[in-house]
């Protein structure tokens, strides 16, 4: 039992941290950095983490209490929704959110707008982004909405902590169109799989109708 909480915490904070390390929004946390006091700048990031992964948590377990019927097909829809992002992200769109990010991150602040700032631009990042699909996606699989909560905001606030601290070391020494097309491979992997176990366990279900 104890093993199989591990592995899930695992699991999850490992997916997270690695598909929001090399994310727009950890960008956005450089960049405050590079401008700002970066200690201000992780607080005002690292709540706005926990706060998105709440809504993102509270999303799934609604999903998934309320429709449990219907959660081969909320894993179909979210497997779905990540192939989608990753083939976006290997075609190379780019989001007008992030050009509004750095619009943001441009203005010289005092210490208060420096957290409500950083609070406000990397919760609005995360609205709809890669982790939040794929948290709501872990809700449906693991079934344990507090180890994904915990888990997925201590990945979360691990990242602030590293483009908090690590300024702008990322920019200048990783190429950020290879990392976004590894990561966009992987996405679409993991997608393919969610999809294809929703398939596979409505097809469980439906198999006795059939016959």
């Amino acid at each position: 039992m104890a093993g199989g909480l591990v592995v899930d915490f695992a699991t999850v904070f490992g997916l997270i941290f690695i598909f929001e390390v090399f994310d727009r929004t950890n960008f956005a946390v450089i960049g405050l950095s590079g401008k700002h006091r970066h200690t201000i700048v992780w607080a005002g990031a690292a709540v706005a983490f926990v706060v998105s992964t709440a809504i993102s948590v509270a999303i799934g377990e609604v999903i998934v209490s309320a429709l449990p019927a219907y959660l081969p097909y909320v894993k179909i829809l979210g497997g779905a929704i990540l192939v989608a992002f990753g083939v976006r992200g290997l075609l190379g769109h780019e989001e007008e959110k992030g050009t509004e990010a750095e619009e943001r991150i441009e203005r010289e602040l005092g210490p208060r707008k420096v957290w409500l700032t950083s609070f406000s631009v990397i919760l609005f990042l995360e609205m709809g982004d890669n982790t939040q699909i794929l948290t709501i996606v872990l809700i449906g699989q693991i079934r344990d909405a507090l180890l994904v909560f915990v888990a997925a905001s201590l990945a979360l606030v691990s990242v602030a902590t590293v483009g908090a601290t690590s300024g702008n070391f990322l920019k200048t020494r990783v190429p950020a169109e290879r990392l976004e097309r590894v990561l966009s491979l992987i996405l679409i992997l993991v997608g393919a799989a969610t999809l294809t176990l929703g398939v596979l366990e409505l097809a469980k279900v439906a198999l006795p109708t059939w016959l």
